[in-house]
């Protein structure tokens, strides 16, 4: 009860006093982030058209206003989002929005009400590790695959500069598993073929994943053993949802399966046939390459010297 009367004050308090409490209160905030930003990795976007109604209202930047301002209302941070209800993109500091700590923005947050929030982490950027914020991070979809489990879709939140291991732990502690009886694989130029993430310790970035890009995480067999195929089903039937079967062994056996993935350690059929992966946008390329090695007398010609 003490705590909702002190809630009460604080919004509905429009006294001189309080505004300037409320003034010096934000400034000391600002200050600490300012003098210890080790220690505030969090901060958050307040709109600058509200930002400078605020600071006209309690008299920011002067003692007193020559005519009493009124108040902003409730912080309103829909400027800041596209018609998808996405952060725009192109913000500027200052001119779209202003930087406040945790302290200053729930201070504000409970005084004002309004939002929405839009809260932003802190990355190290670069070889020299450089302290900023993250303005835009990725926003991936996330599908759970699994032998005998039902698919679960979601969409997760992280910094390009995450490390696939850091990824990975997010997914399981949302899945509600062991991170070592998952792993993922990130979807290829769109076109249902997936690329494992086995390199733990490289970044999202580092490890060609681009924001909204799909990610499978693929759960252990009940054997400890991995599904080592994905076919995703094309008929009817099965209304396009994912499979999960021995590619090599199964795949003959449903002929209205298309395979649109192999696993990269199955030896190919034919020499030359073999398709090649992607890095990033080489699919041109990996063409023209294709069309050469199909060249028999060029083909033979290299292969012999």
């Amino acid at each position: 009860n003490n705590n909702n009367n002190n809630n009460e004050i604080l919004i509905h308090n429009n006294t001189e006093d309080f505004l300037s409490f409320e003034k010096d209160s934000i400034i000391q905030f600002l200050k600490e982030a300012k003098e210890k930003p080790n220690l505030h990795n969090t901060w958050f976007l307040i709109s600058s058209k509200w930002w400078s109604a605020w600071k006209s209202y309690v008299s920011f930047e002067n003692e007193q206003e020559d005519d009493p301002q009124e108040s902003p209302g409730t912080i309103d941070n829909s400027a800041l989002f596209d018609e998808n209800g996405k952060l725009k993109l192109g913000l500027t500091e200052e001119y779209d929005y202003f930087l406040l700590p945790k302290k200053a923005w729930n201070f504000l947050n409970l005084r004002y009400q309004g939002g929405p929030e839009i809260c932003r982490n802190i990355v190290l950027v670069g070889a020299a590790k450089k302290r900023q914020v993250e303005l835009y991070p990725y926003e991936l979809v996330i599908k759970k695959v699994g032998f005998e489990e039902p698919a679960k879709k979601f969409r997760l939140s992280i910094s390009k500069e995450a490390t696939v291991r850091a990824l990975n732990a997010a997914i399981a502690l949302e899945l509600y598993i062991p991170i070592n009886k998952m792993r993922t694989w990130v979807e290829v130029c769109n076109r249902n073929e997936f690329r494992l993430l086995d390199i733990e310790l490289f970044t999202l970035a580092e490890a060609r994943v681009q924001d909204g890009e799909l990610i499978l995480a693929e759960i252990k067999l009940p054997d400890d053993k991995w599904i080592g195929g994905i076919v995703e089903a094309q008929s009817s039937r099965t209304q396009g949802q994912f499979f999960q079967r021995n590619f090599w062994e199964d795949y003959r056996s449903f002929n209205d399966f298309t395979p649109t993935y192999k696993p990269s350690d199955q030896p190919p059929i034919q020499i030359g046939v073999t398709g090649l992966t992607n890095l990033g946008n080489t699919c041109f390329m990996n063409s023209a390459l294709q069309c050469l090695s199909n060249t028999v007398l060029l083909t033979e010609y290299f292969l012999s010297e």
